[in-house]
């Protein structure tokens, strides 16, 4: 779980291969999450599930999460307009039973699989009452997206929500801090345990280096073409150096900080190459 105001990871869940169930690590750190304040949680496509929306509502915060608009997702199951874009609310009963209540309001209740994960059903309640928004947005002439929401069209339009979830790719871009420039992606352990007490290593460096990352302003030049910006890599460098130091001052890590700055270049697109990479051998890691 990713804040991606203040850039550090307010939680983590680890799971056995064999175990792995991304929708239950996404519950279990949406209920154990402690906040006097409420949050709006935003996932990207394979997460929109009945259960995770009842989750977060029943936590009483608010989510923004991008549906598949073919194949298997919610979306092929409750007859959506076919046009460009659309902003619309549906008020569902989400339930497992297939009745004749159930058979004649197709459009009221939402039947799901006698095995499908939902854990709010009780012997007193096989129904579950929850209130959808449903937006399509056109990103592009050939490219659409459908995001799901409780968030109601009086505090966000269809345009904010555009803007607050293209705020997530944040979490790709810690990702490959995270993977790369802290060299999450390779682990020197082979015991379970000591793999993840070296993530959790990874994990604490990476919000330590972002939290002193995020105290220190760059003085933005007239002559400057672009806004400047920390080097996130470098930084995590410096901020490691520092953490290993005992001579080493805070003045003058944010001096070596402020040598090393990168130009803002926002509303960049690249093609999206998929290249398959094979395992790396364990004594290639340790060299």
């Amino acid at each position: 779980m990713y804040h991606l105001q203040s850039g550090i990871f307010e939680d983590v869940v680890f799971q056995p291969i064999c175990e792995c169930n991304e929708h239950k690590a996404l519950a279990q750190m949406v209920d154990r999450r402690s906040s006097a304040f409420p949050a709006i949680f935003m996932a990207d496509r394979g997460y929109e599930s009945y259960n995770t929306f009842a989750h977060i509502e029943q936590k009483g915060d608010k989510y923004v999460v991008r549906g598949r608009e073919s194949g298997t997702g919610i979306c092929s199951g409750l007859n959506l307009p076919d046009t460009e874009e659309y902003d619309i609310e549906k008020e569902l009963y989400i339930c497992k039973k297939h009745s004749k209540k159930v058979k004649t309001n197709p459009r009221k209740y939402k039947r799901i699989r006698s095995d499908a994960t939902f854990d709010f059903f009780t012997d007193d309640c096989e129904e579950y009452r929850l209130n959808l928004r449903i937006v399509k947005i056109k990103l592009s002439e050939t490219t659409t997206e459908v995001l799901f929401t409780n968030l109601s069209k009086e505090e966000f339009s269809a345009d904010d929500l555009k803007r607050l979830y293209h705020m997530r790719w944040g979490i790709e871009t810690a990702f490959d801090q995270l993977k790369y420039a802290l060299g999450a992606a390779s682990v020197h352990s082979k015991n379970s345990e000591l793999i993840i007490q070296e993530l959790y290593g990874k994990l604490i460096l990476f919000n330590f280096c972002k939290t002193i990352v995020g105290g220190i302003a760059v003085k933005q030049q007239e002559y400057w073409k672009y806004e400047y910006k920390l080097n996130i890599k470098m930084a995590m460098c410096i901020c490691r150096e520092f953490w290993c130091s005992q001579t080493l001052a805070a003045p003058e890590v944010e001096k070596m900080l402020l040598n090393y700055l990168v130009p803002i270049r926002d509303n960049r697109t690249f093609p999206r190459d998929t290249v398959k990479k094979s395992a790396i051998a364990f004594n290639s890691r340790i060299a």
